[in-house]
């Protein structure tokens, strides 16, 4: 568990730290929900090949949340996926996010009051 300025990160010793430290050249949104800003973010040529590096699949939103959420806007030039989970959270309500990695690549993101997202469907 290391501290930060804001809170805490707790993760096990995996290349996950390295693919949240993955950077964001520069990425904006207006008016989406946090659901959908971490899509399109996912979506971005860096995280898209840093997916593929890591070996991750693409993580699947829950429709419920977003018919719920908070429309928020978004301005992220070179930060880490971190960073950028962090400004989403705040800026949809949420406090905190989390984030997984499972055995079979998928992944969760999860921001609370604003964000969540589900394992992928295994074929």
């Amino acid at each position: 568990m290391a501290g930060t300025r804001r809170g805490y990160d707790i993760k096990p010793a995996t290349d996950a730290e390295q693919f949240l430290d993955t950077e964001i050249k520069d990425f904006h949104t207006v008016e989406l929900n946090p659901s959908a800003t971490v899509r399109q973010l996912m979506g971005t040529p860096e995280l898209q090949v840093a997916i593929k590096d890591y070996g991750l699949k693409q993580l699947v939103t829950l429709p419920a949340e977003e018919q719920t959420a908070k429309k928020i806007n978004i301005s992220l030039t070179g930060v880490t996926l971190r960073a950028a989970l962090h400004k989403i959270a705040r800026a949809g309500g949420g406090r905190y996010w989390v984030f997984q990695r499972y055995k079979d690549g998928s992944m969760l993101i999860s921001i609370p009051n604003g964000y969540n997202s589900s394992r992928p469907a295994t074929p």
